[in-house]
């Protein structure tokens, strides 16, 4: 009997969702590459801190730049999702 192997991503990515470190795991992609994900501009003021449940908790350096970030926030959903498809961020929190 010839055994049939699963190819390894398709193994992690199942096994990430069976102990629940999908999020985990986005959310080390997301800080470690946020320079690359986003604009010099929001790299500069805003950090990410926590994904939980698929929302992205991000500290903002001032309240002035937090209220333009919220005017703005689904450009920056749609970089951060883009980034780490297929998983995909609901949204994003600043504090």
């Amino acid at each position: 009997m010839i055994k049939k192997f699963e190819p390894i991503d398709s193994t992690l990515k199942s096994l990430m969702k069976k102990y629940n470190l999908e999020s985990k795991f986005y959310e080390y992609i997301i800080v470690k590459d946020w320079e690359k994900i986003t604009t010099k501009k929001i790299f500069d003021v805003v950090k990410p801190v926590q994904l939980n449940n698929q929302i992205l908790v991000c500290e903002v350096k001032s309240e002035l730049l937090r209220n333009e970030l919220l005017r703005n926030k689904i450009v920056l959903i749609e970089m951060v999702s883009s980034y780490v498809k297929p998983f995909e961020i609901l949204d994003i929190q600043f504090r």
